[in-house]
């Protein structure tokens, strides 16, 4: 018969199981390190960690990477997205999701995503990223986005149908803006005339 403390020892294994599967690096110690020294390639990275007496290898550096979306900069080294980053790739999805719609749902794990063929593995990329938790990877055809989904598709489709909204209102408002320049450019001409 077990007891609860039985229970409570199982619970234990399984969660360090679970963690032990992720195989990544504490995010603050790469944060240290790459505040610290440039790094161009995986294995100068693991090099440094070594050197802070930190256990790791290529595998678990590029997962630690992969899921703080740490990618290089235009000088070639890592670092951590910054907010400028972040919200120019929320634009670009929210501007490139208003050219697609969706060709077919599975209920339960996949969405084809209509597109232009120029900007497929562009924004295949970037929902990739956007939708980190949900998106759990992609296939890229001529024309269109395979995304095979975490959970049911509805996550993603409530966030998608959210980029369109805005997208949508962000059309909606630079009509609005352009209206009001060439009114303006109108009114100036106007005055330009009388002055003459």
């Amino acid at each position: 018969m077990s007891t609860t403390n039985d229970k409570e020892d199982n619970m234990a294994k399984k969660t360090t199981k679970k963690k032990s599967k992720r195989k990544t690096l504490d995010p603050d110690i790469l944060r240290k390190v790459l505040n610290k020294h440039p790094i161009k390639t995986l294995d100068n990275m693991v090099t440094k960690l070594q050197d802070y007496d930190v256990y790791t290898n290529r595998s678990m550096v590029n997962n630690t990477f992969h899921e703080l979306n740490i990618k290089y900069d235009e000088n070639h080294i890592y670092h951590f997205p910054t907010k400028k980053e972040l919200d120019y790739q929320q634009k670009f999805i929210e501007n490139a999701i208003k050219l697609n719609e969706i060709l077919s749902i599975d209920e339960v794990h996949t969405v084809i995503l209509k597109t232009d063929p120029e900007i497929a593995q562009r924004l295949a990329i970037a929902i990739k990223s956007f939708m980190e938790d949900i998106v759990l990877y992609y296939d890229v055809r001529q024309d269109h986005i395979i995304l095979y989904i975490k959970g049911e598709t509805n996550n993603f489709l409530n966030i998608f149908k959210k980029c369109q909204e805005r997208s949508s209102e962000q059309i909606e408002s630079n009509k609005i803006k352009q209206k009001e320049i060439e009114q303006k450019k109108k009114e100036k001409k106007i005055k330009l005339r009388k002055l003459r």
